[in-house]
């Protein structure tokens, strides 16, 4: 892999001009008040955000940065060769001051595929990294539905990749990584498929409310959400009927998510739903 070249942050920051990116370096470890020792066997990551320096992260002397507008530009790179994808459009997500990276492409140029009728979804790839030790850069297939544009976490059985610090990460690494993640996205829809017809019993509905990240006060918020694209919250669903539909509780789950403040909380918990509802299958 070449080293980060200035040219290539310039260019990906002159172009998202609205995105405030951090720039991480390497810097020597000292400890003592009066006479300062050097650290050998560490190394600390300096994360410069809004003018200011913080160390964020203690890493071994082999550590490798993965600047976020390399890996923009790497990705972007990637795209040009997957011309039958169409031009997603992009989100990049600064957060913590800096510490963590979040980049997500929407395909809304394939042709959808429909879950039921009047529910469609596009492929969404998710790419995490981060300067604080936190996350690999990592991976991770996903989707987007049509009618309310949630994001959703691809599950468990579907396609993720994780490299440290993108290591002996080329183009065509991360070209292979995005046909597997749109394979991954068509075989997950499946599931979906399965889903939008599967009715949870009574038991299962008790259950899996215990496991759902939410707490007491969120999980009512979440079963009162009016479904986009289908006009009834859970609740009302639930009048009816002795469970909600899984698919339902994934839509409901992450509508409400999609508006909460922290882009974190909103990232974590989207994957902890997914989970929970890919251990019932």
């Amino acid at each position: 892999m070449s080293e980060f070249s200035n040219d290539i942050r310039q260019e990906i920051e002159a172009r998202y001009p609205d995105v405030e990116f951090p720039y991480a370096r390497r810097e020597p470890v000292w400890y003592g008040r009066r006479k300062h020792h050097l650290i050998g066997e560490k190394i600390g990551i300096i994360v410069n955000y809004k003018d200011e320096d913080f160390l964020s992260y203690l890493a071994s002397p082999n550590y490798k940065i993965a600047q976020y507008q390399e890996i923009i530009w790497r990705t972007e790179k990637a795209m040009e060769r997957l011309e039958e994808f169409g031009k997603p459009t992009t989100k990049i997500e600064i957060i913590q001051e800096g510490r963590k990276f979040n980049y997500e492409l929407q395909f809304t140029e394939c042709n959808p595929v429909t879950i039921r009728e009047g529910m469609e979804v596009h492929p969404n790839i998710l790419i995490k990294a981060s300067h604080d030790g936190m996350w690999e850069y990592q991976i991770n297939s996903g989707a987007i539905v049509s009618v309310c544009t949630n994001g959703l976490v691809v599950g468990e059985a579907a396609y993720t990749e994780k490299r440290k610090h993108l290591q002996n990460l080329s183009i065509e690494a991360i070209t292979d990584s995005m046909e597997n993640s749109m394979q991954a996205f068509s075989e997950e829809t499946g599931i979906w498929k399965k889903w939008a017809e599967s009715q949870l019993t009574a038991p299962e509905w008790g259950d899996i409310q215990e496991k759902l990240p939410f707490g007491k006060k969120q999980l009512p918020a979440v079963l009162s959400t009016k479904l986009d694209g289908a006009g009834y919250s859970i609740d009302e669903y639930l009048k009816t009927h002795d469970g909600p539909n899984k698919w339902d509780l994934m839509m409901a789950s992450t509508q409400y998510l999609r508006d909460v403040d922290s882009p974190l909380v909103r990232i974590n918990k989207t994957n902890q739903v997914t989970q929970v509802l890919h251990s019932l299958n």
